[in-house]
């Protein structure tokens, strides 16, 4: 029997000491994303690292959820043969070994419903090792600025947006809005100025970035926290903030006048008005990719288009999630992507009243209606692992009913 305590007590250990090595993966992917993104600009080599460490992620979760949470790896089997099941379609019917690029974004889709489902089963997890993570983060977010600042780091668009080292800037706009969900959800209970202290230096942060999808998802975020906390200290914090707006808008107005983004947008808006100034001149590229899209036979429209007739009109996505989900996967994963979607949302609805799910379901909602105007967020992979591991803490029975808010919220 004492053997048997001690070997309990052994296995218990070990569970705990992998579920920290990969909290541990998680927290460090984002700096890797940053190195890789200087090895791609300055030395000109390819995006080896952060595969590499993504894949190795990857790995441990299924090794992990293999040996401690059965349920949990056959859903992750299932959703790795789905997607290698698309593949074979795909390749036999379409495109060939250009369906290897498709495949690509697959996986980075598919990665978003693994980690949800390996975390979530997770037994020694802990509110701090989200917070953590999601310190890290931001914090290499404002190195990556820095060395912008400097000159060294990477401008985003021309001569304006700090986006350092990080290859693809407008990703960056999903961490941002998943961060910032967190950290105001979980500050407004607490203090208004606060509240609306980090939530003006994370939409500062964005604009700095040069990311508008993300300086647009915080603000919403801001406002629908408000709405839905509405009471009379809601309405006071929303009439002091929009005057307090308003001066700082009339003192600045020409400082914000000459802002680089700032130009950007207005040079869209005069090019089309509102719609083109939304979507940054993006229905161009619906324009241009349009004809391939209705040329496609019965098999691209049900496992994606081909990739050789995009390479033709020189244009492989429309920098819209939704849109480009079906180029990539066409209408049979794309509906196998969807309800996962649902099925996830619907879990996040259930724990809403939990500080966890609520910002995880804010955040989701938020990325949803970036995608879109936006790409890279859906299945992009600086997004979807943390996507996915948010939504596994509110979700993880373990720490996710824990801190309940208030009843009438949401």
């Amino acid at each position: 029997m004492l053997e048997g305590s001690v070997e309990h007590a052994s296995n218990g250990s070990l569970r705990e000491i992998s579920e920290f090595s990969i909290i541990l993966l998680f927290g460090g992917y984002l700096l890797v994303d940053s190195l890789n993104g200087m090895l791609m600009t300055k030395f000109a080599l390819p995006s080896v690292l952060s595969v590499a460490y993504k894949q190795l992620m990857l790995v441990m979760l299924l090794l992990y959820s293999y040996v401690y949470a059965r349920k949990a790896f056959i859903t992750s089997c299932l959703l790795l043969m789905t997607v290698f099941t698309w593949f074979l379609f795909r390749f036999t019917l379409v495109d060939g070994l250009h369906a290897l690029e498709p495949l690509q974004e697959a996986i980075k889709a598919a990665y978003f419903f693994i980690v949800v489902a390996v975390v979530s089963d997770f037994k020694f997890l802990q509110l701090k090792h989200l917070k953590n993570i999601l310190v890290c983060f931001i914090a290499v977010l404002l190195l990556n600025v820095f060395v912008t600042l400097l000159g060294i780091g990477e401008r985003a668009y021309g001569d304006f947006g700090a986006k350092g080292f990080f290859y693809a800037g407008n990703a960056l706009s999903g961490v941002l809005v998943i961060c910032a969900s967190y950290f105001l959800t979980k500050i407004y209970s607490r203090s208004l100025v606060l509240f609306l202290l980090i939530g003006f230096f994370l939409a500062a942060l964005s604009l700095v970035i040069g990311t508008k999808s993300g300086f647009l998802g915080i603000v919403l975020l801001m406002g629908l926290l408000i709405l839905i906390n509405l009471d009379a200290r809601s309405l006071l914090l929303s009439f002091v903030t929009v005057f307090l707006l308003s001066i700082a808008a009339f003192l600045l107005i020409e400082q914000i006048s000459q802002n680089p983004l700032v130009e950007r947008v207005r040079f869209f808006y005069q090019q089309g008005g509102i719609y083109y100034a939304l979507f940054s001149g993006r229905e161009t590229f619906l324009i241009t990719l349009w004809p391939v899209l209705l040329d496609a036979d019965i098999y691209q429209m049900l496992f994606g288009i081909d990739i050789e007739q995009l390479y033709q009109v020189k244009r492989l996505r429309s920098e819209m999630d939704w849109l480009d989900m079906y180029i990539y996967f066409g209408t049979v994963l794309c509906l196998v992507c969807s309800l996962g979607y649902v099925g996830v949302l619907a879990r996040l609805w259930l724990v809403r009243h939990t500080l966890l799910g609520l910002s995880a379901l804010l955040s989701f909602i938020l990325l949803i209606l970036i995608s879109l105007i936006a790409g890279h967020v859906m299945f992009n992979g600086m997004v979807t692992p943390l996507w996915g591991l948010v939504c596994a803490f509110a979700l993880n029975k373990n720490v996710g009913a824990k801190q309940v808010l208030k009843e009438e919220s949401f």
